[in-house]
């Protein structure tokens, strides 16, 4: 395996290369705006075409087109303006979109030309519908690995719309971050018991349960080592969003997704997970999930504890205030790695 895994690598390697320098050189120059609708409600985004009849404007929610009878105000904006519009007593905020939530993906993915770096990866969008990312902290052991996201559909208002993504994510060489609860024997040659408060210099075979990372090897100790082991393995993923907005201006982002990883010589990993974030405030997003993984550890479980139920919640917030960058988002959640953070531009 290692024979091709290493061409592999620098073929991987120069195709993100090559994908990141087209996606920054392209850029866009489209005009952004703000069109206020006959009915109050409140469109912003880019500008792609304008006739006499009506507008073709890209928004975060997909691309719409607006006639002209339906226009009450235009208002064109530059990069410095701030993306918040009142009328009458109702706010109509334009938040940031999330292309993850913590690790499981949305229905959305980058715009064109956007970078991103979070606390574990980094990326770019390739076109409106792909997006392309890597996990960089996985560079440490030798693995180059490519995550490609591709929107199948967005369509929808900005009232009320819907995504749907899928992807797949290739890593040439590291283990997967899942685990298996597994129960075992080992030889100890010579132990000390309690009992008679001794050392006993005999051979004995004894049964151990904990949990072992998928992929791992056992050392000739009888000990399995989670950092060892060597495969090409993948990923893949989909993801449907339902974005909606209620009457006081908050957003809310339902996400279903599941997604499945294959390492070789072992079972097919699921997971299945639907995760909610709601903009309480232009400022700041909470977010909630809940998912099932049998191939999951909860880190406020000790290692020797078996789950019953492999079903998990994860709860926390992200804000974009902490150090006066609107780009720079930051959370917390009750799951590992509890730090979360992100820039895009």
């Amino acid at each position: 395996m290692a024979s091709f895994v290493k061409p592999l690598s620098f073929l991987l390697f120069f195709a993100v290369f090559f994908y990141c320098y087209q996606s920054i050189a392209s850029g866009s120059n489209a005009q952004s705006v703000s069109i206020r609708l006959n009915t109050g409600e409140i469109i912003q985004g880019e500008l792609l075409k304008d006739s006499t009849k009506s507008m073709l404007v890209k928004t975060l929610y997909g691309e719409m087109t607006i006639p002209k009878e339906n226009v009450q105000q235009i208002s064109y904006l530059t990069k410095s303006t701030v993306e918040k519009t009142k009328h009458s007593d109702r706010e109509v905020v334009q938040p940031e979109q999330m292309i993850d939530i913590w690790f499981d993906p949305t229905g959305y993915t980058l715009d064109e030309g956007d970078f991103y770096f979070s606390v574990l990866s980094w990326g770019f969008g390739y076109s409106d519908k792909l997006q392309i990312t890597t996990a960089w902290y996985k560079y440490f052991v030798g693995d180059l690995n490519v995550r490609a996201k591709y929107q199948v559909f967005e369509k929808g208002t900005f009232s009320n719309g819907q995504a749907l993504a899928v992807g797949f994510h290739l890593h040439t060489a590291s283990l997967p971050d899942k685990y298996e609860f597994k129960s075992y024997e080992r030889k100890e040659k010579g132990y000390y018991d309690d009992t008679q408060d001794k050392f006993i210099d005999k051979e004995r075979t004894i049964t151990l349960e904990e949990w072992v990372r998928v992929g791992s090897e056992m050392d000739d100790h009888g000990h399995y080592d989670n950092d060892s082991g060597f495969g090409l393995w993948g990923e893949v993923f989909g993801a449907y969003t339902w974005s909606f907005q209620r009457e006081s201006g908050q957003r809310v982002n339902i996400t279903v997704g599941a997604s499945g990883t294959y390492y070789p010589d072992t079972d097919f990993m699921p997971r299945v997970y639907i995760a909610a974030e709601m903009n309480v405030h232009q400022n700041i997003k909470v977010m909630g999930e809940l998912f099932y993984d049998p191939y999951y550890q909860p880190m406020y479980y000790s290692h020797d504890e078996d789950v019953d139920i492999p079903v998990f919640l994860d709860v926390g917030f992200m804000t974009n205030k902490l150090f006066g960058l609107d780009d720079l988002w930051l959370g917390i959640h009750f799951q590992k790695p509890i730090v979360s953070g992100f820039y895009r531009f």
